[in-house]
């Protein structure tokens, strides 16, 4: 670009039309430096790449002085990229603390002296991989992200806790069973058994039927007798399943009982019945073992038999009817349902 100065013209006074193109002529001496400077990136918004101290590890590349990813657009959370540019799944940034160090006069000397994974950079360890390698990984003196053979996840050591072995159970080997029936209040009387055996098992049960509401309305000759009192008592024997202990599982077999009932009539025969009975009965049912608790549940089915049985008149007017003091020796159909309760003693 040339400027000239001219003679003035008419109508266009010489002062004004040189100074407009003096200004010009400065506004192109400013500007045109600038814009080579930053066509050629000297300017000073734009900075070269600066070196990484310590370089970038795999996956990552120096940019303005800092590691970048190498991925484009960057990995999302939980993601790290690798130096292949892909994107895979981590758990979360492992960040291996340095060993202690303080500061000497030199500012590329630590002490003491970093640890296998680390450099000295400003009087201060700090990792050899950046950035710092994800969790599950160490950083080597190389610094390349090794797997840390002593890293356990999270998800496996809570598996590893789900499936820990359960401490045993000390009921498990027992030999003896302590229970009673907790439906026979409503039937004909409590049952408090003492059981002793593994597989196989052998009882004793006592039966006070004073302790059960059935006693005192279906035991007696006919609907004018009153119950009294009674007592019974059962040898029996089971056969357990016994998959996950003793005397637990399904279970079945037989038993004989033996009860003694008096009741007494003191409206129309005036008389006091004295019965005594066998009772040839078979159960089964499944128990459960909690510990030391344990939890039956089950049918009997028998039949009471009279074998013998004597009346005797109450006052003057005792047995005043003909049939009043006979002989009643019918059998009757005894079916039922027990819950047992009870516990386990482990064995000494």
């Amino acid at each position: 670009m040339l400027f000239r100065f001219e003679a003035p013209r008419a109508g266009r006074p010489q002062t004004v039309a040189n100074a407009a193109r003096l200004l010009g002529l400065l506004t192109w001496l400013t500007t045109a430096p600038l814009a080579v400077a930053q066509d050629r990136g000297l300017g000073d918004w734009s900075t070269p790449d600066d070196q990484c101290v310590p370089s970038c590890r795999d996956g990552y590349e120096c940019h303005q002085g800092e590691c970048a990813p190498v991925c484009n657009p960057s990995c999302g959370p939980g993601m790290l990229c690798t130096g292949g540019g892909e994107c895979v799944r981590v758990e979360s940034v492992y960040q291996p603390a340095p060993s202690a160090s303080r500061r000497t006069g030199d500012p590329n000397q630590c002490l003491p002296a970093c640890r296998s994974g680390f450099t000295c950079l400003d009087g201060a360890c700090v990792s050899l991989c950046n950035p710092v390698c994800p969790r599950g990984e160490l950083c080597s003196q190389y610094g390349e992200c090794l797997p840390d053979p002593e890293y356990v996840p999270e998800r496996r050591a809570v598996e590893r806790t789900a499936s820990a072995p359960r401490p045993p159970d000390p009921t498990r080997d027992t030999i003896v069973a302590l229970h009673a029936d907790a439906l026979g209040s409503l039937q004909f009387g409590v049952t408090p058994t003492v059981e002793v055996g593994e597989k196989y098992a052998g009882y004793a049960r006592l039966r006070p039927l004073n302790t059960g509401v059935a006693s005192y309305f279906l035991l007696g000759h006919d609907d004018e007798d009153e119950f009294d009192w009674g007592v019974g008592g059962a040898l029996g024997f089971h056969a357990f399943s016994a998959r996950d202990g003793n005397l637990r599982g399904f279970f079945g077999g037989p038993a004989l009982e033996y009860a003694f009932v008096k009741t007494r009539d003191t409206k129309r025969d005036f008389a006091t019945y004295r019965t005594h009975l066998l009772v040839p009965q078979v159960d089964f049912g499944y128990r459960w073992g909690f510990r030391s608790f344990l939890l039956g549940l089950g049918m009997r089915l028998g039949v009471a038999v009279p074998v013998h049985e004597r009346a005797e008149p109450r006052g003057s007017q005792g047995c005043r009817r003909a049939d009043s003091c006979d002989r009643d020796l019918d059998a009757t159909f005894l079916p039922g349902v027990f819950l047992d309760l009870g516990y386990f003693v482990p064995r000494r």
